[in-house]
């Protein structure tokens, strides 16, 4: 049986891992998502003016999101199970309020925060209705809250042997969009928008010309335009607490 203390190790190593052969906090391992994405994300969903607007992101790792929220004039605060994850991030946001543990207990009051991001990160949790519980208690009545999971039904896992990511050594939950939709609904969060995760289709930065990558590239960006929601890789839910 999967422990936190076993996922709190993983997620160290990962981190460590990463961090070989990386100069600088800010630069990213082969297979990160870049500051960019996190750009992006805050873009897609019209946060623009964080003034006076306090926001939390769980499992934060790195602080990509955080640093671009801050620069939207949010008042940032973060949190992961990984104490490696949370070095990083103080070097990227040493203005941010940080924190180690896990999302199942967030150390933060009630009614506390205008928005709340949970980033590929909620199919990791080991009680993940307890974490949507916490996430609740920490959200003002009307913040916006903002998951993004992994899809059961992606359309390349039907061409593959392996479904999820390289985490899933350690915990991994995969769901499709209903499931998804019932395990927030049952727990007390209504959705307002469900949104794919486009950017590795719509906005990667590919800084390898060689040929092949080149055709990759160009394949991701046409496959991109063709795949409904239902089928895409990560659905980015919008959501409010009931």
């Amino acid at each position: 049986m999967t422990t936190f203390k076993d996922v709190e190790q993983y997620y160290n190593q990962c981190y460590k891992k990463d961090k070989v052969g990386v100069t600088s906090a800010f630069k990213v391992a082969e297979g990160v998502r870049p500051f960019e994405a996190y750009e992006y994300v805050l873009n897609s969903l019209n946060l623009d003016n964080g003034k006076g607007l306090k926001l939390l992101d769980i499992a934060c790792g790195r602080g990509f999101l955080l640093k671009a929220a801050s620069s939207k004039g949010f008042e940032i605060s973060g949190i992961d199970i990984s104490k490696e994850a949370i070095e990083l991030a103080k070097l990227n946001v040493p203005n941010a309020s940080l924190k180690v543990g896990a999302a199942e207990k967030l150390p933060f009051k009630d009614n506390y925060f205008d928005v709340v991001f949970c980033l590929g990160s909620l199919e990791h949790f080991l009680d993940q209705e307890k974490a949507i519980s916490e996430i609740k208690r920490v959200s003002k009545k009307d913040s916006r809250l903002f998951i993004m999971v992994p899809n059961k039904d992606f359309i390349l896992f039907k061409f593959t042997n392996h479904e999820g990511t390289h985490q899933s050594e350690i915990q991994e939950t995969l769901r499709t969009n209903n499931e998804w939709v019932n395990l927030f609904r049952k727990n007390g969060l209504s959705i307002s928008k469900t949104l794919a995760d486009d950017y590795n289709f719509k906005q990667r930065i590919f800084f390898d010309y060689r040929p092949l990558f080149v055709i990759r590239r160009s394949l991701l960006k046409v496959l991109g335009l063709f795949i409904p929601l239902k089928f895409s890789y990560q659905f980015l839910y919008c959501c409010k607490k009931n």
